[in-house]
């Protein structure tokens, strides 16, 4: 097996589609045309991926610390753009989850139009608007008095400072002025240590457990002294569901639990979720058997099943 490193995803993509590589994942604006035209030319399959965008508040700076402006933040995120305007062209399609990626929200999240019921993901954004002025206002912020703070994302990673800059854009434009943020872009060798050392105020970006159990996503990022958990947020009732959901053996009645975390945290998060993304994979013909799954495939059991003829 060879191994080829890119400077970036466009200089991959050709070296696939010329031949050079066995597989790539599609990139987003390319993948709903190669679907329709292109289904025998190659080994075409759509999967959950790990990561999902996200965003974190450092629940130690103020105001971040009153749960009034996280959940005016998350309020004014509009997650349908976040589809059609950054998921859709960069990785090809995407998903409502407050707290799962896609590869772990199939199975155990809440259904899009059970989502669309909360406030949150309906639309028109009216509503929300509406409810996020008030929180904000409550908090002592208007558009006279606006919320500023640093919105920092990872820079040398397109998809990554796309969505940094369209959070900062929803903020400014759905709160009417309310809230003004700075854009902060790291530089990608650098990002890995802000969010370790909590070096932010606020941060969009991409986010993965590192596995696919709900648990994984649970006590990584939302617990307690989480090692993922970089805004240091801490919510006692949280961690006792999550504490109880990993000792059902039960699989109906752990799911129950895991619902039932999931609607807690939809009311009471400082976090938010952009959306959850789907990626298509695509392989040369001669390639048989390839299992598609994340891009960065973790596990060597990913290659074991893959011939060649």
């Amino acid at each position: 097996m060879l191994l080829h490193a890119f400077k970036d995803f466009e200089s991959e993509w050709a070296a696939f589609l010329a031949g050079g590589l066995d597989h790539r994942f599609v990139p987003g604006e390319s993948s709903e045309q190669l679907a329709a035209e292109k289904t025998s030319k190659y080994g075409l399959a759509w999967f959950g991926d790990l990561a999902y965008g996200q965003t974190q508040a450092n629940t130690h700076r103020k105001p971040f610390d009153d749960p009034r402006g996280t959940r005016a933040l998350r309020l004014l995120l509009d997650h349908d753009e976040f589809k059609t305007g950054w998921a859709n062209n960069w990785w090809g399609r995407g998903r409502y989850s407050v707290c799962f990626a896609a590869a772990t929200a199939d199975v155990w999240d809440l259904s899009e139009d059970e989502y669309r019921q909360h406030l949150e993901w309906k639309q028109p954004k009216d509503d929300a608007i509406m409810e996020s002025l008030s929180l904000l206002a409550a908090a002592g912020f208007s558009k006279d008095k606006p919320l500023k703070f640093t919105l920092s994302c990872a820079g040398g990673n397109a998809p990554e400072t796309a969505s940094g800059q369209l959070t900062q854009a929803q903020f400014r434009r759905n709160s009417q002025g309310a809230v003004d943020p700075d854009l902060r872009v790291v530089d990608n060798s650098a990002w890995n240590q802000v969010r370790a050392n909590s070096d932010f105020d606020y941060y969009a970006g991409g986010h993965s457990s590192g596995g696919t159990d709900p648990d994984t996503f649970f006590s990584s990022t939302y617990k307690t002294g989480g090692s993922r958990n970089y805004g240091k947020m801490s919510d006692p009732k949280l961690d006792s569901m999550f504490d109880r959901q990993k000792t059902l053996f039960d699989a109906q009645e752990r799911k129950q639990a895991v619902r039932e975390t999931v609607l807690y945290m939809i009311d009471n998060l400082p976090y938010g979720s952009h959306v959850a993304r789907y990626v298509l994979n695509a392989s040369q013909p001669n390639v048989h058997d390839f299992p598609p799954g994340s891009q960065t495939f973790e596990w060597g059991d990913h290659y074991e099943a893959i011939w060649k003829s």
